[in-house]
């Protein structure tokens, strides 16, 4: 705004932090969520990053909708990280009476 002079629209959004959190991207207070009746399964797992749409916003896989999801690469590429997500994202919702989660390791005890 040098002279007076408005900035122009810029044609992309601003990079994607270094780090995201959980909470910034779906804030939950789980005592507050576990009081409330059953919900749907869905869990923030990601910003989603659309540049051809001019858009940034939570990436959020709805479990009860879509079913199961595979997780499958090669070891350090984040599958454990991503499960994390999923299941403390889906535990601050849901309350344990409600919500019971069995992890199984057949691999290199990573979680």
């Amino acid at each position: 705004e040098v002279n007076e002079i408005e900035a122009l629209a810029r044609p992309w959004l601003p990079p994607l932090p270094e780090s995201v959190y959980l909470q910034d991207l779906h804030a939950i207070q789980f005592k507050e969520a576990w009081t409330k009746e059953k919900k749907p399964l869905k869990a923030t797992v990601g910003l989603l990053d659309q540049p051809e749409l001019q858009s940034q916003t939570p990436l959020t896989l709805d479990i009860s909708k879509d079913g199961h999801v595979a997780v499958f690469s090669s070891p350090g590429y984040g599958k454990s990280t991503f499960l994390q997500s999923v299941i403390m994202d889906v535990a601050r919702q849901h309350s344990p009476e409600h919500l019971h989660v069995y992890l199984l390791d057949f691999g290199t005890n990573g979680l």
